[in-house]
């Protein structure tokens, strides 16, 4: 095992409480840098980065219901 210096000690410390996000639940989660959000180990919410993100795929989640109502009245339509 490789032994490490408290200089990187720090610097690690200092990574994790950057990309560190509280649930709701309370329990801390790290949100890695090419992630949307994560979810809780605890009680299985997802934690977003931040509200942007949380936005984002919420609007993301009302278009694909949308469209799928689009499809499913076209589809209805052809067998009637």
């Amino acid at each position: 095992m490789e032994r490490r210096s408290l200089r990187d000690i720090i610097k690690l410390q200092e990574a994790y409480s950057r990309n560190a996000k509280k649930c709701e639940c309370g329990h801390t989660m790290a949100i890695s840098a090419n992630t949307q959000y994560v979810i809780c180990t605890w009680c299985g919410r997802k934690i977003f980065r931040n509200k942007q993100e949380e936005f984002k795929y919420k609007l993301g989640i009302a278009k694909r219901k949308k469209e799928n109502e689009k499809n499913k009245s076209v589809v209805q339509n052809r067998t009637s």
